[in-house]
């Protein structure tokens, strides 16, 4: 059985550090359309959302729950760069809703959510005081939600 997910991950770090090593005669232009960084940027973003959709993958492939916990905080991390790549450049501008803000509520209650299945699987291992801190996440989450949602109305 072979595992293809390391050479996928120096494959990416291949193409990456080709585009850092080739300084392109454009970056030497001020008015270049794609700096170095953006470039850099935008491939570390793309890691983190391939090793989320891996984990996710492997998580159900193998039934734990910690792997789709993780996976899913790896894919919501990636996503959250690039709504806030997206934010700053203005696309979001004509929106009624704060889309960033309803982003991170729904990612709150999902992180919230998901220490509770964690904890479900085990409930032995999991002090009682501890569920406290996720409950309160998965509150925090619901207000930011509805805070964003009720500027619309």
């Amino acid at each position: 059985e072979r595992s293809y997910g390391m050479t996928l991950y120096l494959l990416l770090f291949a193409v990456v550090g080709y585009l850092i090593m080739r300084k392109p005669k454009r970056e030497l232009n001020e008015n270049a359309k794609f700096n170095m960084g953006l470039i850099i940027a935008c491939g570390l973003v793309g890691i983190a959302l391939l090793a989320g959709i891996w984990l996710l993958v492997l998580g159900f492939m193998r039934q734990e729950g910690g792997l789709i916990f993780g996976g899913a905080f790896f894919l919501m991390g990636g996503i959250a760069f690039v709504l806030g790549g997206l934010s700053v450049k203005g696309c979001f501008d004509n929106c009624k809703i704060d889309v960033v803000g309803l982003y991170f509520g729904i990612v709150f209650v999902i992180i919230g959510i998901g220490f509770f299945v964690i904890a479900y699987q085990n409930p032995a291992n999991v002090p009682r005081a501890v569920l406290i801190i996720p409950l309160l996440m998965a509150a925090a989450g619901i207000l930011q939600v509805v805070k964003c949602i009720k500027n619309r109305i």
